[in-house]
């Protein structure tokens, strides 16, 4: 009756092992489940925190002797014998060139300089078989201005050419921003609020 006992005992302890084992494991399996869950929401962008993206940028800054600019980012950087182009697709361009002045240009006298400009930028269009269909004064790296639209044609394409001269001293810089006359004049009005001197 005893060894009958001790037999019924030992069996007991042995299944409430198996009970046990099986209880850890299940356990076990749950925790791990819940882990790679944690874990592929973590990875997938998942919970309360959604995942940090980074815009890429959209304009990048151009540096030239002197003076900066912002272009579009995609736009091709190019060095040129008076200055710095940056190209876009197509015939878009942007130019900054630097000349010398015969003699010192003189702030006070810039409704005379206007004038004289108006007849370089009539002539820069009658070069082209085009016209300026625009011309203003605007305030280009902290000073008075001049600025044309020149309007021509390359075989059936309408071109739009902005010209712009800042002068400082006996040095002038000629801004030079050209598209299709249909596309948006965005980078041409970036290049006007952006240049900067950037020396004395």
């Amino acid at each position: 009756m005893n060894r009958n006992r001790g037999t019924s005992i030992s069996k007991a302890h042995a299944e409430g092992r198996r009970t046990l084992t099986r209880r850890r494991l299940a356990s076990a399996a749950a925790l791990a489940g819940i882990a790679l869950v944690a874990v592929l929401a973590g990875g997938c962008g998942g919970g309360s925190t959604p995942a940090k993206t980074t815009a890429a940028p959209t304009h990048r800054v151009v540096k030239g002797a002197g003076y900066t600019f912002t272009a579009p980012a995609g736009w091709r950087p190019l060095a040129t014998q008076r200055g710095v182009s940056v190209s876009g697709t197509g015939r878009q361009l942007i130019t900054v060139g630097v000349y010398k002045l015969v003699k010192p240009y003189a702030p006070r006298r810039f409704e005379a300089t206007a004038r004289e400009l108006d007849g370089v930028a009539a002539n820069l269009a009658a070069g082209r078989k085009g016209k300026v269909t625009a011309k203003e004064t605007l305030t280009v790296a902290g000073r008075q201005v001049r600025s044309y639209r020149i309007v021509y044609t390359v075989g059936d394409e309408s071109l739009a050419q902005q010209v712009t001269f800042v002068l400082r001293g006996t040095t002038e810089w000629l801004l030079v921003c050209r598209r299709a006359a249909s596309d948006p004049d965005e980078p041409c009005a970036t290049l006007l609020s952006s240049f900067a001197l950037t020396v004395a």
